[in-house]
């Protein structure tokens, strides 16, 4: 995804120490998903169509469990859509936080 681009070196460590807390917060973490359902403050899923299980389940999951949460689903983007679509991700965030009284 990240083309013929070199990364920078500092950057890249940031980035690999992020990966690895996501990790880890996702090997603690259980499947009960309906302990979300009562969380009252806007909230936005946002899912890249071709990502790979079992992550679309648990996006359905959560989208079940939490009726008040709005999603969005890109077709032809992958779990990195924040990465190769940062452009999609940049108008459903405005678009989010626009429909969200003041």
């Amino acid at each position: 995804a990240a083309g013929d681009r070199t990364p920078d070196p500092v950057e890249a460590r940031r980035s690999a120490v992020g990966w690895l807390h996501d990790l880890e917060a996702l090997a603690d973490d259980g499947t009960e998903v309906g302990r979300w359902s009562a969380i009252a403050v806007p909230t936005l899923l946002m899912q890249g169509a071709d990502t790979w299980e079992p992550m679309p389940t648990t996006m359905n999951a959560l989208a079940e469990a939490m009726p008040r949460a709005r999603r969005v689903v890109w077709q032809g983007q992958s779990h990195f859509v924040t990465m190769t679509g940062p452009d999609l991700v940049a108008a459903a965030l405005r678009e989010f936080f626009a429909d969200i009284p003041a």
